[in-house]
């Protein structure tokens, strides 16, 4: 991860670029005008970023990010951070139990961090308290 006191580095997918990314640093309580999923890895987990609206429009980046993290840590700890997102549907708790059956066929792990208010409520709701790691 590049990371340096309290920034992250997200990349952010665009279809319209020459190679289809863009690579921007984003204070981490800075919430963007679009949503955005970007990841970070070390040896012994990953962290898949989500900000900004869950939902279906953001369906093939997370795809795309959950593939390139299980690739190299699907046997070990993967974290999906949620602490920037502000709405959640349906269609993203879908795609986190796919991240999870995945990620549990291999041996591994996923733990959602740092959900609260509307999107913590929808977790709990969807009892995926007793699925997952929420922290």
């Amino acid at each position: 991860m590049a990371a340096a006191q309290g920034k992250c580095l997200l990349i952010h997918t665009y279809k319209g670029s020459q190679d289809g990314r863009l690579e921007t640093r984003m204070d981490k309580d800075e919430t963007p005008a679009i949503p955005t999923i970007g990841k970070s890895m070390n040896e012994n987990s990953a962290t898949i970023h989500v900000s900004g609206r869950f939902s279906a429009t953001n369906q093939n980046e997370f795809r795309v990010r959950s593939s390139e993290v299980l690739k190299t840590h699907g046997s070990g700890e993967i974290r999906v951070d949620l602490s920037a997102v502000d709405y959640i549907d349906s269609t993203a708790l879908g795609m986190l139990l796919v991240l999870r059956d995945k990620a549990t066929a291999n041996g591994g792990r996923v733990v959602l961090n740092g959900a609260s208010g509307s999107v913590k409520q929808v977790l709990k709701i969807a009892n995926f308290t007793k699925l997952f790691t929420l922290t």
